[in-house]
């Protein structure tokens, strides 16, 4: 939470407004945070001035990323981190060479593998059928309107999943029906992506299309209250 030294701080900011220039990022947490491990691995060394930069310093800050993040996190900030190195090395910032090449590994996706082993762990990151049936349930016993509220979002999120950012930015007007021929009108929500694509419409099951339409009336009714 203590600001950086006056020295590293000036570098950091300059760094970060350059290479957010030439290379804008989403993730500018990460790219702090590989700056605030250089940072603190220079004062372990009594230093404040990026110059003194070298091997030892930048193994040190991968070593505090990986010991403040996840495996995922502390890969990616631990990318930014060679970015910083390779900055520097080409700009002639650091008294000495500097070469970072991946300081930690990556995790492996379990996500996309298959096999008896990958699909346990996956079904293990699900919900249980007691969890699903309780929401059920509190979504059926909500009065008060935080409860309404709560529940009507979990329901949502349920029928469409997504960022819950983005379901609670939902507008009023964000429902949508389309007729089929021979079946009911499919109904699906629109949604506004946080990340800035175009608004896209989501289709729902229509086992789901009733607690949805509920949700979204629920929602309507306590934000008119």
């Amino acid at each position: 939470p203590s600001p950086m030294p006056v020295e590293f701080g000036s570098f950091a900011k300059a760094y970060f407004r350059y290479q957010h220039g030439l290379r804008p990022t989403k993730s500018i947490g990460m790219r702090i945070a590989a700056l605030r491990a250089l940072g603190a691995a220079l004062m372990e060394h009594g230093e404040s001035n990026p110059v003194s930069t070298d091997a030892s310093i930048l193994n040190r800050a991968a070593q505090l990323i990986g010991q403040k993040f996840s495996k995922d996190v502390a890969y990616k900030t631990a990318s930014q981190l060679e970015m910083v190195a390779e900055f520097m090395d080409l700009n002639r910032l650091a008294a000495v060479s500097l070469t970072c090449r991946k300081p930690l590994p990556r995790e492996k996706d379990m996500g996309s593998r298959v096999g008896e082993e990958f699909e346990a762990k996956r079904q293990e990151k699900l919900p249980s059928p007691f969890a699903l049936d309780t929401l059920a349930r509190a979504f059926r016993a909500a009065t008060e309107p935080t409860e309404l509220v709560v529940t009507s979002v979990a329901a949502l999120l349920c029928s469409a999943p997504d960022r819950v950012n983005e379901v609670l930015g939902l507008r009023e007007n964000c429902e949508v029906t389309r007729g089929r021929k021979g079946n009911e009108p499919a109904f699906g929500l629109r949604f506004w992506p946080s990340k800035g694509a175009d608004p896209m419409v989501k289709w729902l099951v229509p086992s789901m299309s009733t607690v949805a339409q509920e949700a979204i009336s629920r929602l309507r009714a306590q934000s008119e209250a």
